[in-house]
């Protein structure tokens, strides 16, 4: 059968991602992934049945977006919390969200950071008489019809920037795969391809925020994704994506889609494996 893909605009996105009323839980047919805009920084909303797994949450400043976006879409309760890497735009909303929708699972890699983020997350773990469970290469995570494999960090790993602890996560379903890398560098993606952990995927989250320091010739080579996201807040003091890494991606033949420039993106994985891009804006993302 053949593949469709197919790119949408939504009209009314913006408003039910501010709507702050839940409308009636439903369950989800197919597989969505939800790249929320929260500026500059990452989170994740993966929704399959009536399940759902939440990947980071952006700085602590958009705890009230991501707690009404989910809350949009009639979700009450996630079936997992996941923390790429206890960096400020990534778990700064977390403890929020482990409060507001008392996740079953909460996974994290064993790394730790002397910051107020941090010590929330653990504070609201706590609360909830949760424990976390590492993330590590090897870990499965299952929920409705998805499985989470992780493919890093791997055990007693012990990478120089905290960013390379990054918990890499690769996503199948209905012969589809997304491949969700944090802050993952060089070092990581080097050291996944040193060991034949890689393998093509259909849609790429792109390491660090579209930086220099990922998404290597050698690692693209390697995936192979048809689309790539980047996860980039709009006019940001990093000047990131870096032109060099969306030259690199465009080069080869992979279409791009931004935070900063689409808004949020849902994509759209059907049961034959259909898969389709919504973006709450029409501006081309390269």
């Amino acid at each position: 059968m053949k593949r469709k893909y197919i790119a949408l605009i939504l009209p009314v996105f913006l408003l039910l991602a501010s709507c702050r009323s839940a409308p009636a839980s439903k369950t989800v047919s197919g597989v969505e992934v939800h790249f929320i805009d929260v500026g500059q920084g990452d989170c994740i909303l993966i929704r399959s049945g009536t399940d759902a797994v939440l990947i980071d949450a952006g700085k602590d400043e958009e705890k009230e977006n991501v707690i009404s976006y989910l809350s949009s879409l009639g979700i009450k309760k996630l079936s997992a919390v996941i923390g790429t890497h206890p960096h400020d735009d990534h778990i700064g909303s977390l403890d929020e969200a482990i409060k507001e929708f008392r996740p079953g699972t909460v996974i994290m890699p064993r790394v730790s950071i002397n910051s107020k983020a941090f010590e929330n997350v653990l504070t609201a773990v706590s609360t909830q008489g949760k424990k976390i469970k590492a993330a590590k290469t090897g870990l499965v995570f299952n929920a409705g019809d998805i499985s989470l494999r992780f493919l890093s960090p791997p055990p007693n790993a012990d990478f120089y920037d905290l960013n390379d602890m990054s918990a890499v996560i690769r996503m199948e379903y209905a012969g589809r795969s997304f491949l969700f890398c944090g802050d993952a560098g060089c070092d990581a993606e080097e050291a996944m391809l040193s060991v034949g952990l890689l393998d093509d995927c259909d849609v790429l989250k792109v390491g660090h925020h579209g930086s220099t320091t990922a998404t290597s010739a050698a690692f693209l080579k390697a995936v192979s994704p048809e689309f790539a996201v980047i996860s980039v807040g709009a006019g940001n003091e990093f000047s990131l994506p870096s032109k060099s890494v969306v030259k690199r991606i465009c080069g080869a033949g992979i279409k791009i889609y931004r935070t900063d420039l689409n808004g949020s993106i849902v994509c759209t994985v059907t049961q034959e494996g259909d898969l389709s891009f919504e973006c709450e804006k029409a501006k081309k993302a390269a």
